[in-house]
């Protein structure tokens, strides 16, 4: 299957065999990841004295009796619920 721009289609059966030997392949300087996603958080995160109020909030508010209150509800959605604060 040939698309107009000359790039050849495969069908999904046909890719498990490309992808697959591809991806075994490809490896990645983990320096290089780590140095990378470091250098993103510099500049993407707020310093720490803007974080710890937040995180403090959140905290706070999760003892609230009415947050506790909707923690310990049943889940019937089964999705993992993990606050237990004190």
């Amino acid at each position: 299957m040939e698309h107009r721009n000359g790039v050849q289609a495969k069908p999904d059966a046909a890719l498990d065999g490309l992808v697959g030997p591809l991806a075994t392949r490809i490896t990645f300087d983990k320096d290089a990841i780590r140095e990378t996603k470091r250098l993103v958080d510099v500049s993407s995160l707020p310093p720490d004295v803007e974080i710890a109020p937040k995180g403090d909030a959140l905290l706070a508010s999760l003892k609230r009796p009415a947050a506790q209150e909707r923690i310990r509800k049943p889940n019937p959605l089964k999705v993992p619920v993990a606050l237990a604060v004190r």
